[in-house]
């Protein structure tokens, strides 16, 4: 299941979401890249054995790759966390990273900033009042 898309500097795409289909009976965070004709270049899982992983945000970036975020239960601080995936222009994981509480934390958004900085937009149970607030994590 896709659940984002982005136009990269190559004019080729980036679709994310989760898949059942592989590896994870639980669920993997889904990468297809596609060229700027949309014939598929790459097609690739990432996540955590036994753990379910999502993807439900992705900004190109202006070195060519791109940036994922979604949420994860693999090496989670708490229930689930925001996860960041940052790939290359070719699929090749760069840097992946988590950001959470105790509780339960799904990111939804993400984009560059002109700095280079990355900043993701989702929910969170850990911080705020307590139930599903709004949580925003900028990362250099």
């Amino acid at each position: 299941m896709i659940h984002a898309i982005a136009k990269g500097v190559d004019g080729g795409f980036a679709l994310v979401g989760k898949t059942k289909s592989y590896k994870d009976k639980k669920g993997d965070v889904y990468i297809i890249l596609l060229d700027k004709d949309g014939k598929k270049r790459l097609v690739k899982t990432y996540g955590d054995v036994g753990e379910k992983d999502r993807a439900y945000g992705v900004t190109a970036l202006a070195d060519g790759g791109y940036a994922i975020t979604g949420s994860s239960r693999g090496m989670s601080y708490g229930r689930t966390d925001f996860i960041l995936i940052m790939i290359d222009k070719d699929g090749n994981v760069l840097r992946t990273n988590h950001y959470g509480g105790k509780k339960e934390e799904i990111a939804y958004g993400i984009t560059q900033l002109k700095d280079g900085g990355i900043v993701m937009v989702g929910d969170t149970k850990t911080h705020g009042s307590g139930g599903m607030d709004i949580y925003v994590v900028r990362v250099q």
